[in-house]
């Protein structure tokens, strides 16, 4: 290494030991020793050892303040520990403090002890690794899931400044629920504030088998590395073998591996990081394109297999189906069947096949009609498939105390719920629920209007009841489109902001 490279380890490290933070991996409890001595932290209950490594070792604890399980990460440093190494910890536990995802452990609080070193207090995960949890090889459709929330764990740590730099299947833990979450930023680099570009320059930290080229050669690392780690473990799920050397694709490897995610993982292995998948985000909605992928070929292919006759038999009953479906049907005054008319493109690019329409990548609404909204009283269910994206599926309505609106999955953090009620948006509704779309999956969505109320129904569950009483909609630009602009003569509206999605059927019907 030169030596303008090892002066820039030195600021850039702070007065860490480099040979200490490589051997900060936690290890299981079956590994350590049954002396170990509890610490005493006050405010905490310890309960149990989780495991222990080179500088330390994380207990389940209870924090008693809130009656909550904890993992409390206690580091402990050799008599040589300086302040400044506290001070390097306790700005990376800050900046991990400000990622906020459901994918991501999170860092509750950093703890100067008075005997030295430190606690970190983070949340406790009760599950597995995903070393511990991996076959050999996996299904790839459960590796495309586990590597999707891995992907949205580092988008929010690179738009927070943070590259983790060591991903690992050490450092993901699945939960009982199977939900994966990224731990460990114990070597992550938070970006100061004055830096545009999320780069670290001149040390190699990390895990090898898992280190980008420019990561191994002490070069300028940015969030590409982090891209180039989860390509490591995606190859590893759907192979069972590391990638290494001049190695074969995924496909090669594993016949049932698509041919898109092999595709994908050898980009994000690529050794020119200028090549490579450019970022976290990039790399997820590739992910969220070959599970939609795989979703319709699957349903391609269940077709192909039917007898001729029983093909064009469903195939006559579906087109007279679908012709109500979309443009649905609704119960008027006397009982009957009516169908609405037909939906008119307010915005966006739209597809219509078979009476099904699918929404494209721009702001879409669509805007349809049925008798039954004069009422006041009515419900509109939806049942949709949210292609790729991370942004909202909506329904905006008419009601006597305006235009209001139903949004799930708003703003790219899952929130859902109705807006906008006296000028109060989503964002600040004290009654918005946190609702995590999965791209790929159906979802039906139930609205139902009333006088006095706004009911939230998502696959039958109630998330939402609001009463409006005398609260007025303020509702009037929905993604755009300006309230009585001429646009479209239509009573209710239907859209995607920025998330490519299918809508199988709309329903409206008069309430009894």
């Amino acid at each position: 290494m030169s030596e303008s490279n090892t002066e820039s380890d030195s600021r850039n490290l702070d007065g860490l030991d480099l040979k200490e933070l490589l051997a900060a991996g936690i290890t299981s409890p079956d590994q350590t020793s049954d002396s170990i001595e509890f610490p005493e932290l006050e405010g905490f209950e310890v309960i149990r050892l989780l495991g222990r490594g080179g500088m330390g070792a994380v207990f389940l604890a209870r924090q008693l303040s809130l009656q909550r399980l904890v993992a409390l990460k206690i580091l402990s440093f050799p008599k040589g520990g300086s302040d400044p190494m506290l001070d390097r910890l306790e700005r990376e536990a800050q900046a991990m403090a400000r990622v906020s995802d459901p994918n991501t452990v999170s860092v509750f609080d950093f703890i100067r002890l008075p005997a030295g070193g430190a606690a970190i207090v983070m949340e406790y995960v009760e599950g597995t690794t995903l070393r511990e949890k991996m076959s050999s090889p996996m299904q790839w459709e459960d590796a495309v899931k586990v590597a999707l929330q891995v992907a949205r764990s580092l988008e929010s740590a690179h738009r927070a400044g943070v590259i983790h730099r060591d991903i690992k299947p050490e450092n993901i833990l699945v939960g009982r629920d199977g939900e994966s979450k990224v731990t460990d930023f114990g070597l992550a680099f938070p970006v100061e504030q004055n830096v545009q570009r999320l780069t670290v320059t001149g040390t190699s930290l990390g895990t090898l088998g898992y280190m980008a080229q420019e990561q191994l050669e002490g070069g300028v690392v940015d969030e590409r590395a982090d891209v180039y780690s989860l390509g490591v473990v995606l190859y590893e799920m759907i192979t069972g073998k590391k990638p290494f050397g001049n190695f074969d694709s995924p496909a090669a490897i594993n016949p049932n591996v698509p041919q898109l995610l092999s595709d994908l993982t050898m980009e994000a292995l690529l050794p020119e990081k200028e090549a490579r998948l450019p970022d976290a985000k990039t790399m997820r909605n590739r992910l969220e394109l070959t599970l939609v992928d795989f979703a319709e070929l699957s349903e391609k292919k269940k077709n192909t297999v039917r007898s001729p006759l029983i093909f064009w038999t469903a195939a006559t009953v579906l087109l007279l189906l679908l012709s109500y479906v979309f443009f649905s049907v609704v119960p008027n005054s006397n009982g009957q069947i009516q169908r609405l008319e037909q939906p008119v493109e307010i915005s966006g690019s739209w597809d219509v096949n078979e009476g099904i329409y699918s929404s494209g990548s721009d702001i879409c609404l669509l805007g349809l009609k049925s008798s039954a909204v004069e009422s006041g009283s009515f419900d509109i269910e939806i049942e949709f498939t949210r292609r790729s994206g991370r942004h909202s599926v909506s329904v905006f309505f008419p009601h006597e105390n305006g235009f209001g609106g139903i949004e799930l999955s708003a703003w790219a953090r899952n929130l859902g719920g109705l807006q906008v009620l006296d000028g109060v948006t989503l964002e600040q509704s004290p009654s918005a629920f946190v609702l995590d779309l999965q791209n790929g999956r159906r979802y039906s969505l139930l609205v139902r209007v009333r006088g006095d109320m706004v009911e939230t129904y998502v696959d039958g569950k109630s998330y939402e009841v609001s009463h409006i009483g005398e609260r007025q909609f303020r509702v009037s630009d929905p993604w755009g489109w300006q309230l009585g602009s001429g646009q479209a003569d239509c009573d209710f509206v239907i859209g995607s902001y920025q998330s490519p999605t299918t809508f199988h059927s709309v329903q409206v019907k008069k309430a009894r």
